[in-house]
């Protein structure tokens, strides 16, 4: 529920207002809002006693699981920033973000905690922590603040270093309700986190979930597998995927469960024709785009209720503003209050009175749908022609021969830049000149990739999007 104190807004967190509900479930137990309460306590007390003080940023490195849920909302009952970190990075980079985001303290779990080591200075506490320590008190209200600092986290990082986003409660609540009011989300509803807590596409889940009193899903680790066994034993109300997974879905002709509301489809480009196999196979799919900077989504494209301009990423949420810098096409720009005020440390051109410069190309029709060609550096410029790298990429993805494209542009001493691409044969077989006797029919000739790369696997993170400078190294470019 929402207040207003001194011209403040706040959220309460009463976990006792409907005690014997399941706030969480895992693949051992279910936990009540009652039982969190006691949790989040005796996990507060814990974390003063090892002298985690307010207004500090505390880092969390753990798998999803209840420990992390149990973390984050402890920090924040004693007025701490969770620094959320993924787990896949190399120990190098995980102290260079813990140091860079003036972590004094770390919580790692301790199923992992063997694999890292961490510099002097920091005070390492491994987590679960709270089975053998007393309630600090009675309350069990939690008071977060709109205007105060909520989460600081890291994007993807791609291709370029990644920056830390720095979010307030204010920028959960608007998105939390942006988001119930776009999928018809209720009390009663439960949620699937079927993406990793550390990225912001599944720390949101975990905020739906928290902030509408509703269950939250943890299938703990994200395989097929795992997940596929808990959507059919749990039945979820809302599933959020990127495309590997929704490809994993359609490939196998896996029928949706019978309660599921929606399935979110975002994270990075969608291929047309798996929308369309999904919804044979009737799937309820609202197709969304976002980024870390706006809390996740930010437009939609409904596609429950009609088939419509599958190309598109729909149209802004409400409560969002997206323009487009330019005449008719250019650079989206979003504004709304899910936008995260800043990055830690970081000036940034992203980020400019409010408005988040997206670094997306792209375009509005004329019934106000937002479509996205590709990132302002997919741009490839050659002997003086603007070629967009996602086109060459939508059409070899039409190519029942090629499970996987990435298109970039390389150096050229004679064009400036020259256009190459990275092929994942979905048969064996395939060649450079196959690839290119398809593209003759298809595009212009100075679009044809005068580089072809016929590789294995394209290296993605988590989230779907290619790591660019890592698929370099492995072509022996960068």
């Amino acid at each position: 529920m929402t207040h207003s104190n001194d011209n403040k807004e706040y959220l309460s967190l009463n976990f006792l207002e409907n005690p014997n509900a399941v706030a969480l479930i895992t693949n051992s137990s279910q936990v009540t809002f009652k039982s969190l309460s006691r949790l989040v306590k005796n996990a507060a007390n814990k974390l003063l006693n090892a002298g985690v003080s307010n207004n500090c940023n505390c880092a969390i490195i753990s798998e999803n699981n209840i420990d992390f849920i149990i973390s984050v909302i402890a920090l924040w009952k004693i007025g701490t920033v969770p620094v959320p970190l993924n787990i896949r990075l190399t120990n190098q980079e995980l102290n260079n973000q813990i140091k860079f985001t003036d972590c004094a303290y770390v919580l790692i779990h301790k199923e992992i905690k063997s694999k890292f080591s961490f510099e002097t200075g920091t005070t390492v506490i491994e987590i679960p922590f709270y089975d053998s320590v007393q309630p600090i008190d009675s309350d069990h209200e939690i008071e977060l603040n709109f205007d105060k600092n909520s989460l600081i986290l890291f994007t993807s990082g791609s291709s370029d270093k990644p920056k830390a986003v720095v979010f307030t409660f204010g920028n959960f609540h608007s998105s939390a309700l942006q988001t119930y009011k776009l999928s018809g989300a209720r009390q009663n509803d439960t949620w699937l986190a079927s993406l990793p807590l550390y990225h912001i596409g599944g720390f949101m889940i975990f905020i739906r979930a928290l902030f509408n009193r509703s269950t939250l899903l943890l299938p703990g680790p994200l395989t097929n597998e795992s997940l596929t066994t808990f959507i059919n034993e749990h039945n979820p109300s809302f599933i959020s995927f990127v495309s590997t997974q929704l490809l994993r879905i359609t490939s196998a002709k896996t029928a949706p469960n019978s309660k599921l509301k929606a399935l979110f489809i975002g994270g990075g480009p969608i291929e047309k024709n798996m929308l369309l196999e999904a919804i044979k196979l009737g799937w309820p799919i609202i197709k969304v785009y976002g980024s870390t900077e706006t809390c996740s989504m930010v437009s939609a494209l409904d596609l429950r209720k009609k088939l419509i301009k599958l190309d598109s990423a729909g149209k802004a949420i409400q409560d969002n503003s997206i323009t487009i810098l330019g005449k008719n096409k250019g650079e989206v720009l979003i504004e709304g209050l899910s936008v995260a005020n800043g990055y830690y440390k970081e000036e940034s051109q992203n980020l400019i009175n409010g408005k988040f410069h997206s670094n997306d190309y792209g375009f509005i029709d004329e019934d106000g749908y937002l479509f996205i060609e590709g990132r302002i550096d997919d741009i490839i410029i050659s002997g003086g022609e603007n070629i967009n790298a996602n086109e060459i990429t939508n059409t070899l993805l039409e190519n029942i021969l090629i499970a996987d494209v990435y298109t970039f542009g390389v150096k050229d001493k004679q064009w400036g830049q020259s256009v190459a691409c990275a092929v994942v044969p979905a048969k064996t077989g395939l060649n450079e000149n196959m690839i290119r006797d398809y593209l003759k029919s298809k595009i212009a000739s100075y679009k044809i990739p005068k580089n072809i790369y016929i590789i294995k696997s394209i290296p993605k993170t988590a989230l779907g999007k290619v790591r660019k400078e890592e698929l370099l190294k492995m072509l022996s470019l960068y």
